[in-house]
């Protein structure tokens, strides 16, 4: 009777306390670790900001050093905690609109992270977050 009990009750608990066990396994393949979540928040920044100051700037070494500094700075400026998790569906969405904003030159990355709602509104995954 009590070991009917350990199994679920582990398995709650764990959702309740932001499923940081099981998604520190690798098990689950639905979420980014944090610093991961950032890598690629920052490659997408730099990758949309080169095409966005090449074409404002037309030299591709000013560009390339641009967009560079732009996508160390939008490391710090975007809210992700590398200890916590990360849903793949937000990381990616948020991904997808730098790419798109940059390549239609309508913003670049810093402009993106803060017009965005799907990069503004990253949330950790689990039911218990602190902001």
């Amino acid at each position: 009777m009590k070991k009917s009990f350990l199994v679920p009750g582990f398995v709650f608990a764990c959702w309740i306390f932001n499923c940081s066990l099981i998604d520190s396994t690798g098990l689950v393949d639905t979420v980014y670790k944090g610093s991961e979540a950032k890598e690629k928040i920052r490659n997408a920044a730099y990758v949309a900001d080169l095409s966005f100051y090449t074409a404002a700037y037309g030299d591709s070494a000013v560009a390339a050093s641009v967009a560079l500094y732009g996508s160390i700075i939008d490391s710090f400026v975007v809210k992700i905690d590398d200890s916590k998790y990360y849903k793949k569906d937000d990381v990616n969405a948020c991904t997808t609109d730098i790419r798109r904003f940059g390549a239609s030159f309508i913003a670049d990355s810093l402009g993106t992270l803060i017009l965005s709602s799907n990069c503004n509104n990253m949330k950790p995954d689990g039911l218990l977050t602190t902001d």
